[in-house]
């Protein structure tokens, strides 16, 4: 299959339905979608919403988000999104898709409202009918004054007010009794009713998805006291009496914190397009033709709101400043700045959830970020590239079979870009032969409640800086940055972002742990984990989980970790020893070393820590939690004896700092491993040294120091041993 027939059998583009969407992108997207189909939580469809579905999104996924949260000192920061009613289910799981990950990185939790309304399906054939009975080929010539009249009355005549109003129905069905919505107002409540003073929520409704905000926040505000940090509309559908009705008291008790409105300025609302049908924005056929009043003023348009005296006030389009209850402000796209709190490049109503300037300017609000701070994650010009395409170069609307013609349209010039820039790419780049990428993420933790190290941050750096130096990519985290979720996502990231000929590299300096209790198996029982930053609170990386994450690694890819902490020897394979062995050596084990420790030279530390009870009963809670995620994606997958776990599986190469059962050390403002490796590292790269030679190197150097506590190991398949040291395997 080819790259372009995978990349539209991914996103629904290339089937008569525009319903397929791959299980990889359903899998990822899921624990954060509410999917419901007229306000009821949706039992069939793509992804499907049911109650234990909403109890792995809130008693496991948020609870460890709060727990986290919690040990940090910090609020559990939770956005509700809403699409707009013109979207279709397979399009809103593709901005879901878009948006998630950017969140988690920014340390967000979303969850996005995937709501059928049936609207498009009704509302495209109306169109159809429509140019049909008019004549309508595509041609522009006086289509402002003379054919979109027409089009708004034909279509008001077929039933548009009608299906509106019922789009606006699903919204309101969805807060009522048995509503999907309410449901989730209620766990929200009880929540933070559980966690008091540890939830921050913020929404997020784009088009229509503010008529949706207009009735869930409402239900919302009914249920509980909690506060809406912000309220952020995109291109808002929503008339502004509704607005005034359901979201305007809410501000004005201080249940919503700020709101801020990103919209077109006129001049664009009018040169926007609907389709190739409607040469104005969506925004005005839902005044003209949706609304049950003709020319209903809509809080999107710039014109319907400096039409309205009292929404003049409270943003402060007078010059006077808003009214003090609460922060309002409306930003008119596009914007002089582009990046900023007030920064918005959007030139269409669909493109707001794709603008950086936009989003990054939702996030700076979500985190507190004045515009002269850095965000940890700006939102990337194009999301989920394949074949040279982002989403964002797709048509928003997922167009049914009926008007066809006008995804073609839309994707033909999508794909005249991407021929023309890829052309150019080609005169551009010489020679054509890929050039190897080298990409490395280094890991530093000192700041651990329980027992706090003194150097991993600056070996982290130590590796950074001369990784650096040799061509690589460095993504850098330390301390907060280090939490489990965030190791593992940017560790599959570097593995899934690789081709061959790449080279990677793992960095991690902090606490390793031997584990003498079971996980999914009890017959393996033990188990060497490296401790993240949220690690006392069960959230530890075991080494099994290691082995199938880079089981994923493409052919010719190059990987290499340094493990600098304690029993690090295995770690990224698996640790097989009986549990009672384990058990025995964790009560007796270091008691010896701390005897002997003293004959050698001057001790600084050990990157080791014991499993604590509090430790031992979050992993328990965890382990429970782990199996409801199972129940909930349908797998039976643990670990198992009968998987090879031998070094011959591996597809990376593995530097540790020690054995098994040995204990890493540091002196003198350093791990003992990175000093020495750092020092191997500086001179003898490029030299052609073997992987096997540079371990030996090392290996010697502690023998020389006479400090025989620690014995650094090397991890690999036999054919790896002898290959170069961070060299690529292609060329």
């Amino acid at each position: 299959m080819k790259k372009s027939d995978e990349y539209h059998r991914a996103w629904g583009g290339n089937n008569e339905t525009g319903k397929v969407i791959s299980s990889e992108i359903i899998q990822r997207v899921k624990p954060h979608i509410v999917n419901l189909n007229n306000g009821r939580l949706s039992s069939d469809g793509i992804v499907t919403t049911n109650e234990l579905d909403l109890s792995y999104i809130f008693d496991v996924r948020l609870k460890d988000e709060i727990e986290k949260s919690q040990m940090f000192g910090k609020p559990c920061r939770i956005v509700i999104y809403a699409h707009g009613g013109l979207v279709s289910e397979s399009s809103g799981i593709k901005v879901a898709a878009k948006h998630v990950d950017w969140w988690l990185r920014n340390g967000i939790y979303p969850i996005y409202f995937t709501w059928e309304t049936g609207l498009i399906g009704a509302l495209s054939t109306i169109l159809r009918e429509c140019s049909s009975e008019l004549g309508l080929s595509g041609r522009r010539d006086l289509w402002d004054h003379t054919t979109d009249p027409l089009i708004e009355l034909a279509g008001r005549a077929l039933g548009t007010a009608k299906i509106w109003s019922a789009m606006k129905r699903s919204a309101e069905r969805g807060v009522q009794p048995g509503g999907g919505a309410l449901e989730v107002a209620s766990r929200l409540s009880a929540l933070a009713a559980e966690y008091p003073g540890s939830l921050e929520l913020h929404a997020i409704g784009h088009s229509a998805g503010a008529n949706f905000h207009a009735e869930f926040l409402r239900a919302l505000a009914a249920e509980s006291n909690i506060e809406i940090k912000t309220l952020h509309l995109l291109a808002p559908a929503i008339n502004i009496a509704v607005f005034k009705k359901n979201l305007l008291p809410l501000i004005a008790e201080n249940r919503i914190a700020l709101l801020r409105i990103f919209s077109m300025n006129e001049r664009l609302e009018r040169e926007d397009t609907c389709g190739v049908i409607y040469r104005k924005s969506l925004l005005y056929f839902v005044a003209s033709a949706c609304e049950e009043r003709r020319g209903e003023p809509i809080l999107g348009l710039e014109e319907s709101v400096r039409g309205d005296r009292e929404l003049i006030q409270l943003f402060g389009l007078d010059g006077a400043q808003p009214k003090k209850r609460a922060k309002c402000e409306i930003v008119l796209s596009s914007t002089s700045a582009k990046e900023g709190l007030r920064a918005s490049q959007a030139e269409t109503h669909g493109g707001f959830d794709d603008d950086p300037s936009t989003m990054n300017a939702v996030m700076r609000s979500v985190l507190e970020k004045d515009d002269g701070e850095n965000l940890d994650q700006s939102f990337p010009n194009e999301q989920l590239q394949n074949d040279g395409r982002s989403i964002a170069e797709e048509t928003l609307i997922d167009w049914p079979d009926a008007l066809g013609f006008i995804r073609r349209r839309t994707l033909e010039v999508a794909e005249k870009k991407t021929i023309i820039t890829q052309q150019a790419s080609d005169i551009l780049s010489t020679p054509k032969m890929k050039n190897s990428i080298k990409r490395a993420l280094c890991v530093g933790i000192d700041g651990y409640k329980t027992k706090p190290l003194r150097y991993c941050v600056a070996d982290a750096k130590k590796w950074d800086e001369e990784l650096s130096s040799l061509g690589f990519d460095v993504l850098k985290l330390h301390d907060d940055e280090a939490s489990r979720d965030r190791i593992l996502d940017e560790l599959a990231a570097m593995v899934k972002r690789s081709s061959p000929g790449d080279v990677l590299v793992f960095q991690y300096a902090g606490h390793g742990v031997l584990s003498p209790y079971a996980d999914l198996d009890p017959a393996t029982a033990d188990d060497n984990a490296i401790v993240p930053i949220d690690g006392e609170t069960g959230q530890l990386i075991f080494d099994y989980e290691m082995r199938h994450l880079f089981g994923n690694l493409p052919e010719m890819v190059n990987l290499t970790c340094f493990m600098d902490c304690c029993h690090s020897e295995t770690n990224t394979r698996q640790y097989h020893v009986s549990a009672a062995g384990a058990n025995a050596w964790l009560a007796s084990g270091r008691d010896n070393l701390s005897s002997t420790k003293a004959s050698q030279e001057t001790y600084i530390g050990g990157r080791f820590i014991d499993p604590t009870s509090a430790m031992r009963d979050a992993f328990e809670r965890r382990s429970a939690k782990r199996a409801l995620e199972r129940k909930v994606s349908g797998s039976s997958v643990s670990r198992s004896q009968s998987e090879n776990l031998s070094a011959e599986a591996m597809e990376n190469v593995s530097f540790a700092a020690c054995q098994d059962r040995q204990v890493a050390y540091e002196l003198d403002g350093s791990g003992r491993y990175t000093n020495h490796a750092i020092s191997i590292l500086k001179n003898n790269f490029g030299s052609g040294i073997t992987n096997r030679q540079f371990h030996e190197m090392v290996k010697n150097e502690f023998i020389q120091s006479g400090f025989t506590l620690q014995i650094p190991a090397l991890d690999c398949k036999s054919s790896y041993l002898d290959r170069v040291f961070l060299k690529s395997m292609v060329g």
